[in-house]
């Protein structure tokens, strides 16, 4: 039996894990801030809306699933640029202030 061997992951491919990571770090950390400071703390009105009408876990946890959803399309139609741009926008739009403000309330 001959095994194969994996192709190395392309650029796109790359690109797309890096937008999957942002998101799976967005959504760890808006939930620790949700538990740390409370819902009122969500600047999304979408996600503070069926957090409380369902539950923090489930509205976090479905907007998360949704984005990545959407980003593998993007990605499966070739729109890598925007995939990009999307990660790039979420690292700074969310995980930078997400990092200042859970680094401030820890010290």
């Amino acid at each position: 039996m001959k095994t194969r061997e994996l192709a190395p992951l392309s650029i796109p491919g790359w690109i797309w894990i890096s937008f999957v990571v942002v998101q799976v770090l967005d959504g760890v950390m808006t939930m620790f801030g949700i538990y740390t400071f409370g819902p009122e703390i969500e600047a999304n009105p979408i996600i503070a809306f069926y957090s409380a009408v369902s539950s923090p876990e489930a509205a976090v946890f479905g907007a998360k699933v949704f984005a990545v959803v959407c980003g593998t399309f993007l990605h499966m139609s070739g729109y890598h640029r925007v995939v990009a741009t999307l990660a790039v926008f979420y690292a700074f739009a969310a995980i930078g202030p997400w990092t200042h403000v859970l680094l401030r309330a820890s010290l």
